[in-house]
């Protein structure tokens, strides 16, 4: 096991350890079940990135690959969902369907084995994957994670210009910061 293995092994548990940390200051609460998930999906993603770092093997890597997709798809839909409901744009409970609808054909691909990859191999040490552009389900895979982003940032930004307290307004000014960073990072990363 390498040293990003250790990473992404010791990242899986401390997302759920904050998590679990969140959801435990109350358990009623929507946005702490919302957020409980996300550090969930999130924790999965990361155990699934271990097989990245760490396994020369391309079938047991195949296996890290669903974990991971399986962690990332649920945390943009989970993401996008706890992101409108704090900021209050989710207005209407059908909104959830198209939010968690697609994730569907996402489980399904995930599950059986559908490639969205046209190259697989080993760099640096590391696992590198180039995308099957010309695969009508890795170009709707590639839409569905820009909607859920640009609707995640976007909800944040215009929540945050309305928000008149400065502790809140600092607060979201920190999540907003903190998603475009993260996923500008993914960008360059995928």
């Amino acid at each position: 096991m390498n040293n990003l293995s250790i990473i992404s092994s010791f990242a899986s548990c401390l997302y759920l350890l904050i998590g679990l940390y969140v959801f435990f200051h109350d358990r009623k609460s929507k946005i702490h079940v919302l957020f409980l998930f996300m550090t969930i999906s999130l924790s999965i993603q990361a155990f699934g990135t271990i097989f990245f770092y760490s396994d020369p093997f391309l079938e047991r890597n195949t296996l890290g690959i669903s974990i991971t997709n399986l962690g990332f798809s649920l945390y943009l839909a989970i993401g996008m969902h706890f992101i409108l409901l704090l900021t209050g744009y989710l207005k209407h409970r059908i909104l959830l369907i198209f939010i968690y609808g697609p994730n569907i054909l996402f489980f399904y691909l995930n599950f059986t084995k559908h490639n969205l990859f046209t190259k697989k191999y080993i760099d640096s040490g590391m696992w590198k994957f180039t995308i099957n552009f010309k695969d009508i389900f890795a170009i709707i895979f590639i839409l569905y994670c820009l909607l859920h982003v640009m609707v995640i940032l976007v909800s944040l930004f215009l929540w945050m210009r309305k928000i008149d307290s400065n502790r809140e307004k600092k607060q979201a000014n920190i999540l907003f910061l903190s998603l475009l960073f993260t996923f500008i990072i993914s960008a360059f990363e995928a």
